[in-house]
């Protein structure tokens, strides 16, 4: 959780108890009166997707570093499918066999079948016996059963082909939308089960800096408000961003709220978004969230 800013203590004393030291921090915190401003303290943070392992097996190659920005679809990391190859290309060729099979059965298949309407005519004309009937059905029956089988045998092989060259693209972990990588979870080398995460991706163009408001200022937020942050690494540079959320509910309430003074400690989480086009803010920096609260009373009075 972003502490609130302290400000200045000029002329602090060190007799002071620490009643009076709590109430004069809230004072500065909420009031900055003589700004006209409520200053905060918050922490950046990006909204991060794990990427996981769609195949099992070691990896082998990892494509990327953390940092690198990426583009969907992107190669990230490859797990081994050199098995998964072989047994895809002994499909390939026993299907490419299985083709040359079924040419002849289905030319099999088709003299039978003449030969059995010839044989059919004959015999309903009494010039030929049962058994030559009988003959020429079974002939029949047994090349259409012959070429019927290795139509099967061949759609067999076509879906364990697919399912194999699935599989092998599914070795490859692409980026499933644009980003920079922010964390690396495994090495070459290592074995890596389907789901695991392996991963992270964040865009990074665009942070939430994340802070937390007193129930008693609570008024002077809204959502869709302008706001101006100054990160702590770099306190010279000014970004602006507008508030997104504000929570429904108080957190990090005290245990025992025993006095109104202290029921003021309840706090609400606030988000506001921030742009990064020049990418020098980064996830878990800290910084001051400034609003401006005299401007925003002013427009409201209009």
């Amino acid at each position: 959780m972003g502490s609130w800013k302290k400000g200045n203590r000029e002329g602090g004393s060190m007799k002071a108890t620490g009643i009076l030291l709590f109430t004069a921090l809230l004072f500065l915190i909420s009031g900055c009166a003589g700004s006209g401003n409520a200053v905060f303290s918050g922490t950046f943070e990006a909204e991060e997707v794990d990427v996981s392992a769609l195949g099992t097996g070691r990896i082998v190659e990892i494509m990327v570093e953390e940092g690198t920005q990426v583009k969907k679809g992107e190669d990230l990391l490859a797990v081994d499918h050199e098995l998964l190859s072989l047994q895809r290309d002994q499909a390939r060729f026993a299907l490419a066999s299985l083709g040359e099979k079924i040419k002849g059965l289905e030319k099999n298949l088709e003299t039978a079948e003449v030969n059995f309407e010839r044989v059919s005519r004959l015999y309903q004309e009494g010039t030929l016996s049962k058994a030559r009937y009988d003959e020429a059905e079974n002939a029949y029956v047994g090349a259409k059963s012959a070429f019927q089988g290795a139509l099967m045998d061949a759609e067999r092989l076509k879906k364990e082909a697919a399912v194999l060259e699935k599989q092998i693209r599914d070795s490859i972990v692409k980026a499933p939308r644009e980003g920079t990588v922010t964390e690396i979870l495994y090495k070459e080398g290592e074995y890596v089960r389907a789901g695991s995460i392996v991963l992270s991706l964040a865009d990074l163009r665009t942070l939430d800096i994340r802070f937390y408001v007193p129930e008693k200022d609570l008024e002077m937020i809204r959502v869709g408000a302008p706001v101006e942050i100054i990160p702590d690494a770099m306190p010279d540079a000014v970004y602006r961003g507008r508030i997104t959320t504000v929570a429904r509910e108080s957190e990090f309430t005290p245990k025992n709220v025993q006095s109104k003074d202290e029921r003021v400690l309840l706090v609400y989480k606030v988000e506001a978004e921030v742009e990064n086009s020049d990418g020098k803010l980064k996830k878990g920096m800290n910084g001051d969230i400034i609003i401006p609260v005299k401007a925003e009373d002013d427009e409201s009075s209009h």
